[in-house]
């Protein structure tokens, strides 16, 4: 799994709040974006997911998955002081 900095609870949830204000269940969410109910539960639960799946759901509520800069981060990267990166952990 990887580390809780990396924790996808808020998308899922957004996702599955759209599919709702969308008036979809979350079996028909799962079905939609052709994953097993069970999966979506499990992923929903412990807040990770495939990139795959989580794209598939978005596309079943009618959502693009988009990448936007961290200015941030990319300021500490030019000013080169972004030196420690984050640790993955994962299960055995």
């Amino acid at each position: 799994m990887i580390s809780r900095d990396s924790d996808l609870t808020p998308v899922l949830s957004t996702l599955i709040a759209t599919a709702k204000a969308r008036g979809l269940t979350q079996n028909s969410l799962a079905h939609m974006a052709h994953i097993a109910p069970e999966t979506l539960s499990r992923m929903k639960n412990r807040g990770n997911a495939d990139f795959s799946a989580v794209a598939a759901l978005a596309k079943a509520v009618g959502l693009k998955i988009a990448l936007v800069p961290d200015e941030d981060r990319q300021e500490l990267i030019r000013q080169r002081r972004l030196v420690d990166f984050e640790p993955l952990t994962y299960d055995d």
